[in-house]
């Protein structure tokens, strides 16, 4: 490859970084810059479709009440009595929000007669809701869905209305009621009315429940009394039966007292003997550890008081250090390095020996604890077995009291339940209560006009530069000369500007004469416009050819692309033109031998042409066509269809390439127009035929993933390329794409200097 392109970096630190918020700010405006005409029409539409919701939405008002939970608890009935539990709020929001405290709100305030909550207006959305759904009805089942409901039953369709627009919240024991109406007044009305409802319900559900468990709570009282008087004989005929009458003053046996006695001292003789063995078992740990490191610094609780352990350890953990710091002075083999190390290993010694005198101490504390441990559960053994012999008659009394005394304490609480019920059934008081009444709102709560207006705006912007976002993602097309380096790794050549066709009025064709004909092609501008942007173009590939001549001469320049109708034929004849008219021996040679437009675009009717010269039957004179302005010579190309399929071979024959290299002693710049890469394999056989390659991709058409497969493709091309010019550019449009470089590209700056 003539021209191997490389990404220049001034900082390799700097190309490292990821990248920082002024390369996402320019990464951003370049997609709004480009794409804007799809971000505008979807950020309006979105605008407007919330605009057009918020002030075609019916308003809504919020009236507010609140409620207080005052005990904590509710009361529930549990086998006829009447418990207090604790309450869940949660549970009671439910029953607030429930269906039989709905109907009472209805029935009430006489909701199903209210056309609000039996065909509530709905905004334009809402509308086309239920336009859709009533219309499926109708279709299904013959019938509108409001009106089945309403002649179904009316005071539930109202209920599921009026709990819909219910909105129940709660901080700590105080229940916020919100509701929602298109009036005000009713608002207020229905917030209360639930509150009201929910506080009758309770009274109500708390009397019927009281009067239920009264009756049966007193046959249960007379039950009890019975029981509890029998239970009481029992016990007294018990202990004038077995003599029970030497107790102690809390009503327990001396043995039972000795008994707990001994217990309490074996339960902590155990706990001083497990503490004797984990010491010792530790002090052993860490005799027993082979490395004299760990013995130095181990701790258990004794050496930490121990005042020659821890004059020891000063001393060792200065040797240490000593040592550490002798060795990167001295070498480790140093005499007074070998001192020190003698020194602690001494004292690692001593550390031993007073562990050794610690752990036999703790030994014979363990023994001690275990022998005291022993002591005490032969003792507890001597006890029970003597408290099991003196108190099997107790055992009988016990049972006889504690079944006495359980029903004197159910038979007093039978009697506590039964005054509280009477007061219940004559003072039923609510555990709810009404702490603020909900007034008529002075404002309407929705919908926020502003509010859903500047979201819809902010909304439209987002999926505005979404849809933009997605767009360019999608762009997968050459717009800019830094795509094309990046997506072909080669130097962008030229930007030829889009031109609109000039209408000439040619003279008929003369195949005697063999003159190129002058058509409407823009190729002219070169002769025409020498100062346009389309002949600057051609100027700087003819320079980049000139620079290139100490590396490798060009005599012989190919133009190509990757699919057709991208105007390489269009570059290489303006090409052409432009290289004969700056005064070089130039000859324009049409190789596109299955499509040979440039010959049909300037000879027209030529008879005969390369393949002729090419197999001898024809002198180059005799065929060659000439521009009389310019002096360039052109051969055409005359191919018949039944020689098609031969095209590859033509271009890979030997003959052709001496006939190129008697061009190249004849004439100063070749200029030949291939076919296209990706169709065909035809410019894959010209391998040795030229010297470099122009390949011409057209601005915001050639996919780039085509582009590189072509390229890719055909290794004879991408190893000799010159370069790609960007064709049919539209420089209005390019400084979209180019952002703080669009400058580079200005008319402006070009009109000055350059004619537009």
């Amino acid at each position: 490859m003539l021209h191997t392109y490389s990404r220049r970096v001034a900082d390799p630190v700097a190309a490292d970084k990821e990248p920082g918020f002024v390369e996402l700010f320019q990464f951003l405006f370049r997609i709004v810059r480009q794409q804007y005409l799809i971000m505008l029409p979807v950020a309006l539409l979105v605008t407007a479709l919330g605009t057009l919701y918020a002030f075609t939405t019916p308003p809504t008002y919020t009236a507010r009440a609140a409620m207080i939970i005052d005990k904590g608890t509710v009361q529930v009935q549990l086998g006829g009595i009447l418990s207090e539990v604790p309450v869940e709020v949660d549970s009671q929001i439910q029953l607030i929000k429930s269906e039989a405290v709905a109907l009472a709100v209805v029935d009430k305030l006489k909701l199903a007669e209210d056309p609000e909550f039996i065909d509530p207006p709905v905004g334009l959305l809402g509308r086309m809701r239920t336009f859709v759904a009533d219309h499926l009805r109708q279709w299904l089942f013959s019938v509108r869905a409001t009106d089945a409901a309403v002649e179904a039953d009316p005071a539930g369709l109202a209920a599921t209305n009026a709990l819909e627009r219910l909105k129940l919240s709660r901080t700590g024991y105080v229940v916020e009621i919100e509701f929602s109406s298109f009036s005000p007044k009713r608002a207020a009305e229905v917030a209360n009315g639930f509150a009201e409802a929910y506080i009758e319900d309770q009274q109500k559900h708390k009397q019927r429940a009281a009067q239920e468990a009264g009756t049966w709570l007193n046959d249960q009282i007379e039950e009890l009394r019975k029981q509890s008087v029998r239970a009481d004989e029992a016990v007294a005929q018990f202990k004038a039966k077995n003599n029970i009458v030497a107790v102690t003053s809390d009503g327990r046996l001396i043995t039972d007292q000795q008994l707990t006695l001994l217990n309490s001292q074996l339960v902590v003789a155990r706990e001083k003997t497990a503490e004797a063995r984990a010491r010792l078992d530790r002090i052993e740990q860490v005799i027993n550890s082979n490395a004299p490191d760990k013995q130095a610094i181990a701790t258990v609780t004794d050496t930490l008081n121990n005042p020659i352990i821890i004059k020891l350890r000063t001393q060792y953990l200065e040797l240490l250090n000593r040592e550490a710091l002798w060795s990167r002075e001295y070498g480790a083999t140093h005499q007074a390095v070998i001192n020190l190390g003698r020194q602690i290993r001494e004292i690692q010694g001593s550390i031993h020996d007073e562990l050794r005198r610690i752990g036999e101490t703790y030994r014979s504390e363990y023994e001690i604890a275990k022998q005291r441990q022993a002591e005490l559960e032969r003792a507890v053994v001597d006890a029970e077995r003597q408290y099991q012999d003196t108190n099997q008659v107790l055992a009988k009394l016990r049972e006889l009291e504690s079944s006495a005394e359980t029903l004197r304490g159910l038979y007093r609480t039978a009697l506590q339940r039964g005054t509280e019920l009477v007061q219940k059934q004559s003072f039923p008081v609510a555990d709810a209560r009404l702490i603020a009444r909900a007034a008529p709102p002075t404002g309407k709560s929705s919908p926020r006009t502003l509010l859903i207006v500047f979201a819809s705006a902010i909304g439209g912007a987002v999926l505005g530069f979404g849809a933009g976002a997605l767009r360019a993602s999608l762009d997968r097309v050459f717009r800019t000369p830094a795509q094309v380096e990046a997506g072909l790794q080669c130097r962008c050549l030229a930007l030829a500007p889009a031109l609109n066709r000039v209408k000439y009025r040619a003279g008929p064709a003369n195949p005697k004469s063999r003159i190129v004909r002058r058509n409407s092609g823009v190729i002219w501008d070169v002769v025409d416009r020498p100062l346009a942007r389309f002949a600057e173009a051609m100027r700087t590939i003819r320079l980049e050819v000139h620079l290139n001549g100490p590396k490798k001469p060009i005599s012989v320049l190919g133009f190509t692309s990757s699919l057709p109708k991208e105007g390489k034929s269009t570059i290489a004849s303006a090409f052409a033109l432009l290289s004969a008219h700056s005064g070089a021996r130039t000859i324009l040679v049409d190789c596109d031998l299955r499509n040979p437009a440039l010959s049909a675009a300037l000879a027209p009717n030529a008879e005969s042409g390369l393949l002729e010269v090419v197999s001898g039957k024809r002198q180059l004179d005799e065929v060659l066509w000439s521009e009389p302005t310019t002096g360039l010579a052109f051969l055409p190309t005359v191919m018949k269809r039944s020689r098609a399929a031969e095209s590859s071979a033509i271009l890979s024959s030997a003959a052709l390439r001496t006939f190129f290299d008697k061009l190249r002693q004849k004439y100063e710049c070749i200029v030949v127009d291939f076919s296209p890469i990706a169709p065909i394999i035809d410019v894959q056989s010209t391998a040795g035929l030229v010297d470099s390659y122009v390949f011409v991709v057209e601005w915001g058409r050639t996919n780039i993933d085509v582009a590189e497969l072509a390229l890719n493709k055909a290794t004879v091309v991408q190893e000799n390329l010159l370069g790609v010019v960007l064709n049919k550019v539209n420089f209005k449009t390019l400084g979209q794409y180019e952002g703080y470089r669009r400058d580079y590209y200005a008319d402006k700056h070009y009109g000055q200097y350059g004619q537009l």
